[in-house]
Formats: C-alpha cells, sequence, structure tokens
C-alpha cells in the first residue's frame, strides 16, 4: 500500500476542506517518493522477517539492531516530576558546602527559588 492511497480516508474520517486535503496529498506523495523518511513500517516482508531471526540466531545483530533495521527509534522517557525535582535538588546541593543542617536549608530555599510552598503557606 501507498501513502497517497491513504488521502482519502483521511480527508473523510477528518472532514479536511479542499485545501487541507491538498496538503495531505503533498504529504503522502512526499512519503512515498521517501519511504525512509515515513515514520515506521508497517510491514515486514517473510524474506526480512527470516533474514532478522538468521541475523539474531547466528549474533549478527542484535534486538538493537533489527529494530533500527525496521525504523523503530528508542528513545528515552520524558522524565517524571519527580526525577526533574531530583535533579534540581541534587544540583542546587552541588553548588554549596554543606552540612546537615543547612542542607535542609539550602532544600528549602532551593524549592522557595522555584514556587513551591510548604502546605498552610498563603502567596506572598
Amino acid at each position: 500500500m501507498r501513502f497517497i492511497d491513504l488521502v482519502p480516508t483521511i480527508s473523510q474520517d477528518l472532514h479536511l476542506t479542499s485545501t487541507e486535503t491538498s496538503g495531505c496529498d503533498a504529504a503522502m506523495s512526499w512519503l512515498d517518493t521517501h519511504p525512509d523518511q515515513a515514520p515506521g513500517r508497517t510491514t515486514v516482508t517473510r524474506n526480512e522477517y527470516h533474514g532478522m531471526i538468521r541475523d539474531l540466531d547466528n549474533g549478527v545483530t542484535g534486538v538493537g539492531g533489527i529494530l533500527d533495521r525496521l525504523g523503530i527509534p528508542v528513545v528515552d522517557p520524558e522524565p517524571t516530576n519527580v526525577e526533574k525535582l531530583t535533579k534540581e535538588i541534587l544540583t542546587s546541593f552541588n553548588r554549596c558546602e554543606f552540612d546537615l543542617e543547612s542542607s535542609f536549608e539550602q532544600l528549602a530555599k532551593a524549592l522557595d527559588a522555584r514556587g513551591i510552598k510548604a502546605p498552610g503557606v498563603d502567596d506572598e
């Protein structure tokens, strides 16, 4: 299946205007002529599949190599809020010499500087 074949379905499903459909048509035509730029593959031929399994079994490539051949990027997830806060806290502590008591004061200052309020504290 070619990407251009998806235009009528996309146009109908998204209720595109004629101008939007023309843009969709142009984008799908471009993807058909530049398949290496398409965001992932939807099919693998039986020969490709067997070749990849053979390469895995023979140690020629690993799972990462197979994913790369399939055009599937492996990405790190976005850090969670807790991970970001932890990094900020550690960065703040690394900026100064501290003992145990002052470390909590530094933590409080870092949190306050970032707008985090203690329970029961009104905006000043």
